[in-house]
């Protein structure tokens, strides 16, 4: 049976279900509802006009189709509830910001979304590779994201937009993680395979048979990807225990070892400043023994840090702790020599200086101090003294 006469004016409706029909044909099968003439069925589907009308002529060779004409079966958009949805919306002023085409893709995509994989929701193959799958992912979201219409009213739509954007990142959250992916391909074909023979019990024991080697294998590239995440969003010290964990966890695998060689220096980097930033606050509060510890603390983990020789000074000069008086000024004189405009080490040099009575020194350290800084109060009041 070939396409009939008129055919853009005629209303067709599925008659009977099939084993034996593609995925597109299903999909074309699932836009009629129960009767819709072709010229609107036609703007309902993602595919040109010629595909579409390939499609039906076989659905009508396996004889699925009913064709009515529409005089005398009366179709309308009631019969099919998402052109019933885009008619209704041409009175809805509060979904006018979304062009028709897009209103459609929503519902459309909204349809069943509940009770599909993640492969469907994405609209990938099982054979999908890793850059398949992230190049759908950023392609979906450029189309739904909820971000690119804000302040726009989108009425109901804005609702069924963050549903759909919620299942299309947990789908791609499930297919990224190699772990995961296994399991919905277990599950799959453990699914395909039990028919109505196997209970869903014995579906799940299936699945939860993973081979002990392949759960830690998706174990060690979750915390890989983790990793690669806190990495790009600076932090350090998230990424170095996240490559940790995977190169424990995986120790056969180079590139988790690398990662976390890698990373090492930029977290000690990172815990150093950390450790400058509690000094500086002890620093604030006159808490010396913990500017002292923290200041340490912070050059073992990175030697670089000025900032971190000075407040270790200070502390030693404060505590008054002679035998660290040496390490004190070798610190100071080369925190003095690599910030030219800080008046800072020029004055705890010289506050130094005068604790060991070296008072010619002392002054001529405050000197260069006032220099740098013709106002700085500590410096004044010493030179007064001296």
């Amino acid at each position: 049976m070939g396409l009939p006469a008129d055919y853009l004016l005629k209303q067709v409706k599925p008659i009977v279900s099939s084993q034996n029909l593609s995925s597109e044909e299903g999909f074309l099968l699932s836009r009629m509802g129960s009767g819709i003439i072709i010229k609107d069925l036609i703007p309902l589907c993602p595919w040109p006009q010629e595909l579409v009308l390939s499609l039906l002529e076989g659905l009508s060779k396996k004889n699925v189709l009913e064709w009515n004409d529409p005089k005398s079966s009366n179709p309308s958009a009631a019969s099919n509830p998402l052109l019933q949805q885009l008619s209704d919306d041409e009175s809805n002023p509060s979904v006018r910001e979304l062009d028709r085409d897009f209103r459609r893709d929503i519902l459309i995509k909204l349809q069943t979304i509940d009770q599909k994989s993640p492969y469907e929701i994405l609209d990938l193959p099982k054979n999908a590779t890793g850059s398949d799958i992230k190049l759908q992912y950023l392609e979906l979201s450029k189309k739904f994201h909820p971000d690119r219409f804000f302040r726009k009213n989108l009425g109901h739509y804005k609702e069924k937009l963050d549903f759909i954007f919620s299942k299309i990142q947990k789908a791609y959250a499930i297919l990224k993680d190699p772990h995961q992916r296994e399991v919905v391909d277990r599950m799959h074909t453990a699914t395909a395979s039990s028919k109505t023979t196997r209970t869903k019990e014995q579906v799940m024991r299936s699945v939860r048979s993973l081979d002990p080697q392949m759960e830690r294998m998706g174990k060690a590239e979750r915390y890989y990807l983790q990793g690669i995440e806190s990495q790009k969003a600076q932090d350090f010290l998230g990424a170095y225990n996240s490559f940790a964990l995977a190169a424990q966890t995986n120790p056969d695998k180079e590139v988790y070892k690398k990662a976390f060689e890698n990373i090492r220096p930029l977290m000690m980097k990172q815990k150093g400043s950390l450790k400058l930033t509690e000094a500086k606050r002890a620093s604030e509060l006159r808490m010396t023994e913990e500017m002292l510890a923290a200041a340490a603390e912070a050059l073992k983990l990175d030697p670089t840090l000025t900032e971190a020789q000075i407040f270790w000074a200070k502390a030693v000069i404060e505590l008054k702790i002679e035998e660290d008086f040496r390490n004190a000024k070798e610190r100071l004189l080369r925190a003095k020599a690599s910030l030219s405009k800080n008046p800072e080490p020029c004055f705890l040099l010289a506050k130094l200086l005068y604790l060991t009575n070296d008072k010619r020194s002392a002054k001529r350290e405050l000197e260069e101090a006032l220099k740098r800084d013709p106002r700085h109060p500590g410096a004044k009041k010493l030179l007064e003294e001296i």
